[in-house]
């Protein structure tokens, strides 16, 4: 299937998932140039840092 890019600016789409485009674009940037052990510490650290910011904490 060929992928094809939707965020060009005469497509029409909700602000939500123009945001999640920013995201996945930023996140691309910043582990671009990673090894794989690089990327899986970013995301572990990254998934942290998240569950911390918004107060999850573990089931018993």
């Amino acid at each position: 299937m060929k992928k094809t890019r939707h965020n060009n600016s005469n497509t029409s789409c909700p602000p939500s998932l123009k945001e999640v485009w920013k995201w996945k674009e930023a996140t691309h940037k910043d582990i671009k140039d990673m090894s794989h052990d690089e990327i899986l510490k970013y995301f572990r650290q990254t998934t942290k840092d998240v569950i911390k910011k918004i107060g999850l904490k573990k089931s018993k």
